[in-house]
């Protein structure tokens, strides 16, 4: 009786542990999709902005730079992750 018991206990865990790993399996190999065209456009005029503002010492701009190519990449991000954006 106590054997039997155990061995329904590791099936249990077993199967835990199978049902876990494809549900994180879901997780990173998640479907991506393309970015539309307005998203791929803003996300590259923002790391534009973001560079020529580095590049060019403008002053206003360039204390951000880091922040504007941040959420360019986030919205790239975005758009390749979420549908129609």
């Amino acid at each position: 009786m106590h054997i039997h018991t155990k061995k329904r206990g590791l099936a249990r865990f077993l199967m835990f542990i199978y049902y876990d790993f494809f549900k994180i399996k879901r997780l990173i190999f998640m479907k991506t999709n393309a970015p539309t065209q307005l998203t791929a456009i803003i996300a590259l005029v923002l790391a534009l902005v973001a560079l020529i503002s580095v590049l060019a010492k403008i002053t206003f701009l360039g204390q951000y730079a880091f922040w504007i190519l941040l959420v360019g990449f986030c919205l790239l991000f975005a758009g390749c992750i979420l549908k129609k954006l």
